[in-house]
């Protein structure tokens, strides 16, 4: 095997090596508590009538939801105004932090939301609009 080749062989042989994994893994990345890495969203519950407000915290750090505010609301059962929480979300997970269901499950029912949250890192967000 010429010199040539045998650099080409190590080379691919390298490239398959990292793209398989076998490179050394080092701890994960740290990724601050952001309004990027903490997001919301609703999901509808199965019978249509319950909304479930959802915080999913993409970073590496342990984020509480302090609050969930409800703004023009029609036809629910909550009120239209703040509530105060203290929901812990770890790092990397989803969790449902608040319920939100139709006071008459015939009619038509909306409403707007925010939320706060805070993480040892950072100091408490604003509620999102």
């Amino acid at each position: 095997m010429t010199t040539a080749r045998l650099h080409r062989w190590f080379a691919t042989l390298a490239l398959a090596a990292v793209a398989s994994g076998c490179a050394p893994k080092g701890p994960p990345a740290h990724i601050p508590a952001t309004g990027e890495t903490v997001r919301t969203r609703l999901e509808a519950g199965n019978d249509g009538r319950i909304q479930y407000v959802v915080v999913e915290n993409r970073s590496t750090v342990p984020i509480t939801v302090t609050s969930v505010s409800l703004r023009e609301c029609l036809n629910i059962k909550s009120r239209c105004e703040v509530y105060r929480l203290r929901e812990p979300v770890p790092p990397g997970s989803t969790r449902r932090v608040f319920t939100v269901r139709a006071d008459n499950p015939e009619g038509e029912h909306r409403f707007r939301y925010g939320f706060s949250w805070e993480s040892e890192e950072s100091t408490p967000t604003q509620p999102n609009p």
